[in-house]
C-alpha cells in the first residue's frame, strides 16, 4: 500500500493495463507491463475466476476497481445496485477505486 501510495502523490503518469475479457484474466501482469491494473467489473461482472485472477494480481501489482455507468461506457446496462453490489464483492481484493463524479451520491456506501 505504501508504494501506491508514493506512485499517487508522485503525480508522475501511470500506465494503466485494463482487463475487461475473460480471455485478459488468462495472464498476469507485472510492473514491466503497467503500474496498475483496473478491473472493468462492468464487462467481466462477477466470478470466481475474476476472483481469482484480483487475489493473483495484487501480489505484484495495485488492483483498479471499475464499474462504469452505462452513460460513461458502462458495459451491460447495470443498475446502480447490481454496480454498487460488484463492486463492494470485489472491495477485499482492490487497492483502488474508480467511481465517476455522478454517481457518488448513489454509491455512498461504497466508497466511504
Amino acid at each position: 500500500m505504501e508504494i501506491l501510495s508514493s506512485m499517487l502523490k508522485s503525480r508522475q503518469p501511470l500506465v494503466v493495463g485494463s482487463v475487461g475479457t475473460e480471455k485478459a484474466l488468462e495472464s498476469l501482469y507485472s510492473a514491466n507491463d503497467c503500474d496498475v491494473i483496473e478491473l472493468r467489473l462492468d464487462t467481466l461482472i462477477n466470478g470466481d475466476k475474476v476472483q481469482q485472477f484480483a487475489r493473483r494480481q495484487r501480489i505484484s501489482l495495485p488492483v483498479l476497481l471499475t464499474a462504469r455507468h452505462p452513460d460513461e461506457g458502462g458495459m451491460n446496462q447495470l443498475s446502480i445496485r447490481q454496480r454498487a453490489g460488484i463492486v463492494s464483492e470485489f472491495l477485499p481484493v482492490g487497492g483502488l477505486l474508480d467511481l465517476e463524479l455522478r454517481s457518488l451520491e448513489e454509491l455512498e456506501d461504497v466508497w466511504e
